[in-house]
């Protein structure tokens, strides 16, 4: 540092560069298109015009305590959506994970085994650009499907320790494609997961649900999750239409 003229914290050129004024960018990742391909027709199989919706349930911290999930026992709803393909977009070893959702629910959560999101995240994101819509506790698979400009639900703890998270906002300032769920409590996962069942989208041909947005196109899916840049993040009367 001594040969430095002046020092800066890199949090602070985001104050420098006017952060909480300017847009926030979404959709700055990129994928090998190819790639993308070759998976998604993988997953659908014998159904490619299905919506695939990317799934996230767990959060693991280098600190033990810290970790934690949202237990898949309580994504009824979830896996209830009809003609939905249910993609694992979680890292680590979901054998127990799938077992538990084909005996529970009757459904199949697709686990590619190809993909280790701990050793190569180009095919981590490659996976999360085949889904149509993700689910996921607030973990690093909101982050990566908002840099895809992916929409997304983040089901977040009643007291979640992550500043981009505003405590009972739904809308996020920093992830512009996300829309949050927050527990009543710090147990609860049954409301968040009701809620983000009952806004799911219902189709994945360029259009997000009836729930959502039925009069505008979404060739470009994020628009519709963004807010006004004339608002201000909060939690708006209508949850499912910003």
């Amino acid at each position: 540092m001594a040969s430095a003229d002046l020092q800066l914290p890199m949090g602070g050129l985001m104050h420098l560069f006017g952060a909480a004024w300017r847009p926030i960018p979404t959709g700055y990742l990129s994928t090998d298109p190819q790639r993308v391909l070759e998976m998604r027709q993988r997953y659908t199989g014998d159904k490619p015009g299905g919506r695939v919706i990317g799934l996230s349930w767990r959060s693991i911290k280098p600190t033990y305590m810290k970790s934690f999930e949202a237990s898949l026992e309580h994504w009824g709803p979830i896996f209830a959506l009809d003609d939905a393909i249910f993609l694992a977009l979680q890292y680590g070893d979901l054998a127990k994970d799938v077992e538990l959702v084909a005996r529970h629910f009757g459904r199949q959560l697709i686990w590619d085994r190809r993909v280790d999101a701990y050793r190569d995240l180009d095919a981590f994101a490659a996976q999360v650009a085949t889904a149509d819509v993700v689910v996921s506790v607030g973990n690093s698979t909101v982050v990566t499907a908002h840099a895809l400009d992916k929409p997304v639900y983040a089901l977040v703890r009643a007291t979640q320790e992550d500043w981009r998270y505003r405590g009972g906002h739904d809308l996020v300032r920093w992830l512009p494609t996300a829309r949050c769920a927050w527990q009543p409590d710090g147990g609860d996962w049954t409301v968040p997961i009701i809620k983000v069942a009952r806004s799911a989208p219902t189709g994945h041909t360029g259009r997000i649900g009836r729930s959502i947005i039925l009069s505008r196109s979404l060739s470009h899916p994020a628009e519709c999750w963004r807010r006004p840049s004339s608002g201000s993040a909060g939690s708006g009367a209508d949850w499912s239409a910003p």
